[in-house]
């Protein structure tokens, strides 16, 4: 985990905890923090700071839910989704396939 995190941080700029996220919208993207709180097994609050984050590095952008104004759905941009990718990279490089 550490180490991980710091071969993220050295190459993008982003730690690992910000890249599961990135990995979680990757799959499902416009996921309500909720669900990426419960997928991840951490509180809304540390998704939320962390996605504050991603979004003011450019990587995520987030609105309301048309269908509930008092949810946020958030997606990646392209450049969250290139560093998702590269990240995903550096990941297989450093540490295997796992």
């Amino acid at each position: 985990g550490k180490q991980s995190d710091q071969v993220l941080q050295e190459q993008l700029g982003i730690g690992l905890s910000q890249f599961k996220i990135l990995m979680v919208l990757e799959w499902n993207p416009r996921v309500q923090q909720k669900a990426i709180a419960d997928s991840l097994g951490q509180t809304e609050a540390s998704i939320s700071r962390q996605i504050k984050l991603l979004k003011a590095k450019g990587l995520l952008v987030s609105k309301h839910d048309p269908n509930n104004k008092r949810k946020h759905l958030t997606a990646p941009t392209m450049l969250g989704m290139q560093v998702t990718e590269a990240a995903s990279n550096i990941m297989r490089r450093s540490f295997g396939p796992e």
